[in-house]
């Protein structure tokens, strides 16, 4: 007796329900979930070059989630007397140095761009990824690093922008009205 078309449709549905199932089974061996010291969810690997990263806010809301494929780290290693109050930024959500010097991002290029205060100076790049003080472009085809430093002018005493040797000779450069101020940020 012929199958119906009907049953032909069932059994061919049935086989679909068995592979995919069989499939996700598979994943789910697969699957390592990393959470943080406050048990929120970090970071979901599926295991085959798949990876979803998860951030939050300064109170506790998850901000976005990160879809990776093939992640590689970047690290930013800070150095220099500035070195605390400069800051070192990725284009993309993930490294905000200062607070989150390394983070996953997929195969491809990630720009930094470092900033400082008045106080401070940002003096290059260096580690054989990135040089000089423009943006630093990482291709990132494998886990990198890069090292930003930061200086201090070596003026301890300034009037406005402008550092001078000692308090005396600020001094003598400072106009009535004009404030001393000490470089204590650097």
């Amino acid at each position: 007796m012929p199958i119906k078309l009907k049953n032909k449709a069932l059994i061919f549905i049935a086989a679909i329900a068995f592979i995919l199932t069989s499939a996700i089974a598979a994943l789910a061996d697969s699957i390592n979930y990393t959470y943080d010291d406050l048990n929120r969810l970090r970071k979901v690997d599926y295991g085959n070059g798949y990876v979803i990263e998860y951030d939050y806010d300064e109170v506790g809301n998850r901000q976005q989630g990160k879809f990776m494929l093939n992640p590689h780290t970047l690290t930013v290693q800070k150095t220099g007397a500035g070195s605390s109050v400069g800051v070192v930024m990725s284009s993309t959500f993930g490294i905000n140095c200062g607070t989150r010097c390394s983070d996953l991002f997929s195969q491809g290029t990630v720009t930094l761009t470092a900033s400082t205060p008045a106080s401070s100076i940002f003096s290059g790049w260096s580690g054989g990824v990135c040089s000089g003080t423009g943006a630093c472009v990482v291709n990132l085809n494998a886990d990198k690093s890069v090292t930003a430093t930061f200086l201090c002018p070596t003026s301890p005493v300034k009037i406005g922008s402008v550092y001078y040797a000692t308090i005396h000779d600020a001094y003598n450069a400072a106009s009535d009205g004009n404030p001393l101020g000490s470089n204590l940020q650097c």
